[in-house]
């Protein structure tokens, strides 16, 4: 079936921004994506296309994998997660555009099905990770709408427009699927179509996905609710210090049960002297292990994850076995100015 593409009025792109940013502008890449990419490549089947060598199977795999996470996240958004998603698409004409050209070519269609939407970002996966998270979040917002997102969120914004991070709504919408503003469990027994006040704005049953903070530590009354402390898959964002990361295991188990030796991956991107790294870290938990002194001499993130993770294993104990790898991914300052971004750097 041939969907037909509309375009985006600026009336819309206007109401979608100020939703999002408060304003009309770019803001940068929201990592959290790691998480959905992660739950994909660990616990789901995903088909691959055949391939000539070992290293074009793992790039199909990865875009396997981040087109099903991008489906999950929109299709998750949507009311009672029925549907429809109204996709944005940007079709700016080739070479260098204007600001003004480059929303002016952004398109959309609605697609009732995950398995339409599927297609549909596979077909279009060059553009939809080319121009980055302003068209993909927008996707978000217009697929929940406006007017919701903006009432969930308590009328808060979604992004900070002064230096562009993520505010809590935006994480919960991602994490969850529903903007509200704070992170603990919903009071009563609450549905989808409840208004956000019945449930004080809480988070109404059983996350995907996990969220932590090390807030919890120093505010008494910041307090993550079982539903994000206790997600349906072992994957964890983490956040301190305006910060966020992804903490995960494939071990199902931690989510009930105390770890035992068990290991975890911790992926942080952190940077140094005006360039973004990507670190990863191999992370063992055990009840009978005692703290590795060189933890707490790496840097401040790991010590917002040993907050986090002694938090909700509070028998536990951390050690920071090794730094995997350590990737130079680009400087600070081209996030900002560019609307355009490659593939390979949408999410990592």
């Amino acid at each position: 079936m041939v969907k037909l593409w509309n375009p985006v009025e600026e009336n819309v792109r206007r109401r979608l921004f100020d939703v999002i940013i408060g304003k009309t502008g770019n803001f940068s890449r929201i990592w959290l994506l790691q998480a959905w990419l992660v739950k994909n490549l660990l616990f789901e089947k995903i088909r691959l296309r055949p391939t000539s060598n070992q290293i074009e199977r793992l790039a199909e795999l990865r875009k396997q994998a981040l087109i099903r996470a991008l489906t999950d996240i929109l299709w998750r958004v949507t009311p009672g997660q029925k549907g429809p998603v109204r996709l944005i698409v940007p079709f700016p004409p080739e070479g260098d555009v204007e600001e003004n050209q480059f929303y002016a070519s952004w398109m959309f269609a609605q697609f009732e099905s995950p398995l339409e939407l599927r297609a549909a970002i596979e077909k279009h996966f060059d553009r939809v990770c080319r121009y980055g998270m302003v068209p993909f979040l927008s996707s978000m917002v217009f697929s929940r709408g406006p007017d919701r997102v903006h009432l969930e969120a308590a009328k808060d914004l979604l992004v900070d427009p002064t230096d562009e991070d993520c505010f809590q709504p935006l994480v919960n919408l991602i994490v969850t699927g529903r903007a509200v503003s704070n992170v603990f469990d919903s009071p009563r027994p609450c549905t989808e179509d409840d208004h956000p006040k019945r449930g004080r704005y809480g988070i109404i049953k059983r996350s995907p996905l996990g969220f932590m903070t090390s807030v919890e530590l120093t505010n008494n009354f910041f307090a993550v609710g079982r539903n994000l402390k206790f997600p349906k898959y072992p994957i964890w964002v983490i956040h301190g210090d305006f910060h966020y990361s992804v903490l995960f295991c494939d071990e199902p188990r931690v989510i009930k049960e105390d770890p035992k030796g068990d290991t975890f991956y911790w992926y942080t991107v952190t940077a140094h002297r005006g360039v973004l790294l990507n670190r990863q870290y191999t992370v063992k938990l055990d009840i009978k292990q005692s703290l590795s002194k060189r933890s707490t001499k790496l840097d401040r993130n790991v010590t917002v994850l040993r907050d986090c993770m002694q938090i909700r294993w509070p028998k536990a104990k951390m050690n920071v076995e090794a730094m995997a790898t350590e990737r130079k991914i680009r400087r600070r300052d081209d996030f900002s100015e560019n609307t355009t971004s490659s593939s390979s750097s949408f999410l990592f």
